[in-house]
């Protein structure tokens, strides 16, 4: 699968800057431990939409933080994945426990 690659670019707001060579999720990266922001995600993933961008997986490029967009995952298939990795994760593969269709 050919990656698309886009760097931030600018001030950055986050508050620990992602690990790096590590993949992680746009809602992992969102949240409180890392905290980038709505506009770093936009700016990485080339998009100003708010569910694209949080289900995107993104590379942590280098220990300053940098960013780089790798995939959509789809909506809601952006998952933790084997630590420290996040990955795509396909919903139709979940194990179902209680014997429903997913």
């Amino acid at each position: 699968m050919a990656a698309t690659a886009a760097t931030i670019i600018g001030v950055n707001a986050f508050t620990q800057p992602c690990h790096y060579p590590y993949d992680q999720c746009g809602w992992v990266l969102a949240g409180r431990d890392y905290g980038y922001s709505f506009d770093e995600l936009q700016a990485a993933a080339n998009s100003d939409d708010g569910s694209y961008i949080y289900d995107a997986l993104y590379s942590c490029d280098s220990e300053t933080g940098e960013l780089k967009y790798i995939t959509w995952c789809g909506i809601a298939a952006c998952g933790t994945g084997t630590v420290p990795n996040d990955n795509c994760v396909d919903l139709n593969d979940l194990e179902d426990p209680e014997g429903l269709e997913v």
